[in-house]
């Protein structure tokens, strides 16, 4: 039983049961009695909770303060404290792919538990967290780094995430881990404070020199394609993808037919894979989002040219997912709608008429996973428009950064996205939101929707390529990080209204 505090007979009391027995300590009337009764009642009730903890008997202190040898206990470590912060109601709380992200740091053979699992709570400093980040994330890094040297004078390939090797950002989700196991940790009184914000402190200090101001540039990872012909080439090279993945399911191979009747998922993986392109590049689509995409989300409209067209988007199917769990909320944890190209509407109405016009409740890519695609359809597409090697996601980016760059408000952007907040599209985006040089906005035709830009910048840089919005994407890399506060502190104007000028 916890200690508690009370006011019995004329006195404040400290009041708790343990071992079979009521103990009890009077303390005076007044109100700072009352505060050293509820001192008292704090160190008990964290004296209870390491005896838990630890696995022993808790003898609470008598009258005249004497403890038996039994009541000296010590934190448990950090092996032993994580089960116990993995049943807790905070874990609980966190989405699905929060908790396997988790889940998978704290394994045995994982980042954190083979250098910090035999430590004690209390034996966990700022000097015990560097040398795990020296052991852990420097360390490994450089392994990496040299493993894809060496690769790479042999020639083969490096795919995935061994291209970049770990980095500041994989280390601070782990720091992030410990943090909340620590913080779990003071709030049930094991320990009275927790060293990771002293650690990150240290970080943010060594971010100060050239490599550490690298690494903490926003937008590295931000690759958008920048040039209008590499848009065009990799939209037809999808398409070719389509068409050849088409006909191989559906032609006679080798003059032989085929031995089974082939199932729709494997008539359409073809198309699937090149309206997954679109979806993500027309549409701003996380790969997550595309998988989870029903037939019931797509808002036609009364025609081709009707501005009111949209997918609402209000699920997301991560990578992990068993069969039988059912899909999570958006990323930023809101519903949106986001507007729906002439040529993405026209993709999305040819295979509702190859798939029979399903119901509003079936996928809209049946059968497409996303791991698959990153790692055949996309390779595949790519080959065939003759551009290397970028992961899937860097369509998105290149949704938002061309629309910003055509004039398109950040605000407008920042909801397509789905962004928790207008910043975190300024915060990465913000190389395409203007420069030193003046660049006309586009303006859009009669029931075009933002999204058209994309296929209208493709098309003018064929027929009139001297105007300005069909040269490569321009971008400053020295721009100095732009915030919606600091804009409109400084020019008077919202960050949407400035973005209309770039």
């Amino acid at each position: 039983m916890a200690a508690k505090v009370q006011w019995y007979r004329g006195a404040w009391w400290v009041m708790t049961h343990a071992n079979g027995r009521r103990v009890r300590r009077r303390y005076g009337p007044a109100k700072k009695d009352q505060r050293q009764a509820e001192r008292d009642a704090a160190i008990v009730n964290a004296d209870l909770t390491r005896a838990k903890l630890a696995g022993v008997t808790f003898d609470p202190p008598r009258r005249d303060g004497a403890r038996s040898e039994q009541a000296e206990v010590t934190a448990p470590t950090f092996r032993e404290f994580v089960p116990r912060y993995l049943e807790s109601q905070e874990v609980a709380d966190l989405s699905p792919s929060s908790r396997r992200g988790l889940t998978s740091y704290l394994r045995e053979d994982g980042p954190l538990m083979p250098f910090l699992g035999a430590h004690r709570l209390d034996e966990i400093s700022v000097r015990v967290l560097r040398d795990w980040w020296a052991a852990e994330v420097i360390e490994r890094g450089r392994r990496a780094e040299e493993r894809n040297r060496e690769l790479a004078a042999r020639g083969a390939p490096v795919r995935g995430s061994r291209r970049r090797g770990f980095c500041a950002q994989t280390g601070r989700k782990y720091l992030d881990a410990v943090g909340a196991i620590l913080g779990y940790a003071v709030k049930l009184g094991v320990l009275d404070s927790t060293p990771v914000p002293a650690f990150r402190m240290q970080l943010r200090r060594g971010a100060r020199t050239k490599k550490g101001r690298a690494e903490a540039v926003p937008d590295r990872h931000v690759q958008p394609i920048e040039s209008p012909a590499e848009l065009r080439r990799l939209v037809e090279a999808a398409d070719a993808h389509a068409a050849a993945e088409f006909a191989r399911t559906h032609e006679v191979q080798q003059g032989q037919p085929t031995r089974r009747a082939l199932t729709l998922e494997e008539r359409s993986s073809g198309v699937r894979d090149c309206l997954a392109v679109l979806l993500m590049l027309d549409a701003g689509l996380r790969l997550g989002e595309v998988v989870a995409l029903t037939w019931g989300q797509v808002r036609w409209g009364s025609a081709p040219d009707d501005p009111t067209r949209a997918l609402y988007i209000d699920r997301n199917r991560p990578s992990g997912l068993r069969r039988e769990e059912r899909d999570e909320d958006p990323k930023s944890g809101r519903a949106r709608t986001v507007a729906l190209s002439r040529r993405l509407r026209t993709a999305l109405a040819e295979l509702h008429r190859l798939q029979y016009r399903p119901g509003p409740e079936r996928r809209v890519l049946p059968g497409f996973d996303g791991s698959n695609f990153r790692d055949r359809g996309w390779r595949k597409i790519l080959e065939r428009a003759g551009l290397g090697y970028r992961p899937p996601k860097d369509l998105r980016d290149t949704y938002a950064s061309w629309l910003l760059s055509l004039g398109v408000q950040l605000g407008y952007i920042s909801r397509q996205l789905g962004h928790a907040d207008v910043e975190v599209t300024a915060r990465h985006y913000a190389r395409w939101c203007g420069g030193d040089v003046y660049r006309e906005a586009m303006r859009l035709e009669p029931g075009d929707v933002p999204a058209d830009l994309l296929a209208r910048v493709v098309e003018e840089a064929e027929t009139a390529p001297g105007r300005p919005w069909t040269a490569p994407l321009p971008t400053d890399p020295g721009a100095e990080l732009v915030t919606p506060r600091k804009v409109e502190r400084e020019t008077g104007l919202e960050p949407a209204t400035l973005s209309l000028g770039s």
